[in-house]
């Protein structure tokens, strides 16, 4: 009867271990297809060479569009870090708009302070 189980448990491993494989190529097809912009210049040998700071530079983008400046700075200080030249550039970019995006405002006293 022990061999029942150990078959049992044999095919629920090996349907566990199929899941995993095709959900993984279904993420990475995903991946392939999604519409990632490409920075200039960076071709398709280069352009998962950098995975993390191409990931800061997506969300460093997606909070600054989302008016979350703060959160985007940090993003952006973490790609200058670590990045490749022309994600460093970009990141540089970036950074600008955001200085120019930032509105200001007049405290209390007159002096000009930085709404994030």
């Amino acid at each position: 009867m022990s061999y029942q189980y150990w078959i049992i448990a044999g095919i629920l491993l090996g349907t566990l271990l199929l899941w995993v494989l095709i959900k993984r190529s279904s993420i990475q097809a995903e991946a392939q297809t999604s519409n990632r912009k490409v920075l200039p210049g960076e071709g398709s040998g280069t352009a998962y060479s950098n995975s993390s700071a191409r990931l800061a530079l997506d969300l460093a983008e997606r909070f600054f569009q989302q008016g979350e400046r703060e959160v985007a700075s940090r993003y952006i200080d973490e790609v200058l870090e670590e990045g490749s030249e022309k994600q460093k550039e970009h990141a540089r970019q970036l950074m600008e708009r955001l200085s120019e995006d930032s509105p200001t405002r007049l405290s209390q006293s007159g002096t000009a302070n930085q709404v994030i």
